[in-house]
């Protein structure tokens, strides 16, 4: 009866051991994976996407960061809902910026570049390839490019089967999203950039005063010295 007692137990033992071991095992992968979810490894490409700005000017930032610029104007047209400004010559790269903000924050982003004329800031950003060239280099090859590419840009005329370059970069994990699209021929030439906050829309809330953090008032841009689209990371 002893022997018998013994054997079963010493039987039980070395499957309660497996089944904790299990268990352990189950629950630090469960706890990485929390780790992983709130804390994730951002490629570089979605970090520089991230940081994506214009003179400083960041997605999500206020609409009174704006004040940098000399030259900004609200456009009385804006979408129910959003704000719409329009910003000439932001830098000596990019002739004009057109900014969304939703909830007074900023939600979208169109970057323009003309060659027409007097104005080249076109040629100053290093082209239509020098422009794709960068974005390359920034935020890695698009996701999907050619004509058959949604063409976001807001800019009336812009055919995407005459276009040199109709590209999308999709980075869902970060909820950002980036296209550039740019037509070129013998009477001149424009490129534009849109970068957008893709997350759904926040919530609404109740206005609370609070105190915004100082933001430098507007200061004349340096002169390019060198060809550069114009944006920061």
């Amino acid at each position: 009866m002893n022997n018998d007692h013994q054997g079963a137990k010493s039987g039980t033992m070395p499957i309660f051991a497996i089944f904790v071991c299990l268990v352990s095992i189950a629950a630090v992968a469960l706890l990485q994976g929390c780790q992983s979810w709130f804390h994730p490894r951002w490629t570089p490409y979605e970090k520089a996407i991230l940081k994506f700005n214009v003179q400083g000017i960041t997605m999500g930032s206020p609409p009174s960061h704006l004040k940098i610029f000399t030259q900004v104007k609200k456009d009385p047209t804006s979408p129910d809902g959003m704000m719409v400004f329009q910003i000439f010559n932001p830098n000596p790269h990019i002739s004009m910026m057109l900014a969304w903000y939703e909830n007074n924050r900023l939600k979208k982003v169109e970057l323009r570049y003309f060659n027409a004329g007097a104005v080249d800031t076109l040629t100053v950003s290093g082209g239509w390839d020098g422009l794709m060239n960068a974005l390359m280099k920034d935020f890695g090859p698009p996701s999907e490019f050619g004509p058959k590419v949604t063409v976001v840009a807001t800019q009336a005329g812009i055919d995407p089967t005459a276009a040199q370059f109709n590209g999308v970069w999709f980075f869902s994990r970060v909820d950002r999203q980036l296209n550039y699209v740019t037509v070129n021929n013998e009477t001149g030439g424009i490129g534009i950039i849109t970068v957008a906050d893709t997350s759904p829309p926040a919530k609404k809330q109740l206005k609370q005063k609070k105190k915004e953090e100082p933001f430098p008032q507007a200061q004349p841009p340096p002169p390019a010295t060198k060809p550069g689209p114009g944006f920061g990371i």
